[in-house]
């Protein structure tokens, strides 16, 4: 979800990708892409911290809630399934990244934030 403070953002642009918080759409190179629920807050989560690690138990945390922290395969999962509609190459990623033994990160050139 997008960060919740008194300078909300109503988007998220990182060089092919583009999301719009208010209407739960996500767009790379201009085309819609699809996403569930899960999906959607998985990347949501990601572009919050763009260009941050984003560790398992957080996205856990934050995507399912508290029940499922210990649930890593739950995250892998997901996150490939993601891939598999997001990246060029789901095989070779070069957006969303996983740092071995910690969590992923979401690298998209040129981002930023947009406020309301």
């Amino acid at each position: 979800m997008p960060p919740h403070n008194n300078n909300a953002v109503s988007s998220f642009l990182g060089g092919r990708l583009t999301i719009n918080y208010a209407a739960h759409e996500v767009f790379l190179s201009e085309k819609k892409v699809k996403l569930t629920p899960i999906e959607y807050k998985i990347l949501c989560q990601l572009a919050t911290n763009q260009g941050a690690v984003v560790n398992n138990t957080d996205l856990l945390h934050r995507v399912w809630g508290p029940n499922y922290e210990s649930d890593n395969e739950l995250v892998k999962g997901s996150i490939h399934r993601l891939r598999h509609k997001m990246e060029d190459n789901p095989a070779i990623p070069e957006m969303i990244l996983n740092e071995r033994g910690v969590g992923y990160i979401l690298r998209c050139s040129d981002s930023r934030q947009r406020p309301l």
